[in-house]
């Protein structure tokens, strides 16, 4: 993917370029009237890169290509033994699909939502959220969120 995106992005470029030189030629040929079409297409050309996202994209494969490269030379380096614990799957796993979510996310132009981000509809964060569901859950099982805190707390002395 990596290598068809930056050929793709870099002929469009040339051909805005390109379109964009050839109007400059033209106005100092006297051809006035093709200023116009050239500096049109090459304006098209450019929306259509922005509409696609292919800068963004071309960062992101790259950025994507080394994470991965950089975790497959991780994992060759480690022993059978370690291969198989859940902890370094996990880590493998999890960071193929950072990578995959990434370049979904630059193909939608749709951003993840931090659990620290506010929820339009309740203007309350999902932490929060998370946290009030939690003591939701302990009250529900006949401690209230005071009592789960005392116990929590070390017993002794209490400064003033």
């Amino acid at each position: 993917m990596g290598p068809e995106l930056d050929w793709q992005l870099s002929a469009l470029e040339v051909g805005a370029f390109t379109l964009t030189s050839c109007g400059a030629l033209f106005a100092v040929c006297g051809l006035a009237e093709w200023v116009a079409i050239t500096v049109a297409i090459a304006a098209a050309v450019e929306s259509y890169i922005a509409h696609l996202n292919l800068r963004s994209q071309r960062e992101v494969v790259n950025k994507n290509i080394n994470t991965i490269q950089n975790m497959l030379t991780w994992w060759d380096s480690l022993t059978i033994v370690e291969r198989r614990t859940v902890h370094c799957r996990e880590r493998a796993v999890l960071t193929v699909e950072d990578c995959v979510v990434a370049f979904a996310e630059t193909k939608t132009g749709i951003n993840r939502v931090s659990d620290f981000e506010m929820d339009a509809n309740t203007n309350q964060s999902k932490a929060d959220k998370g946290d009030a569901a939690k003591e939701g859950e302990s009250e529900a099982g006949g401690q209230d969120g005071e009592a789960q805190k005392r116990a929590k707390t070390p017993s002794g002395p209490q400064g003033p």
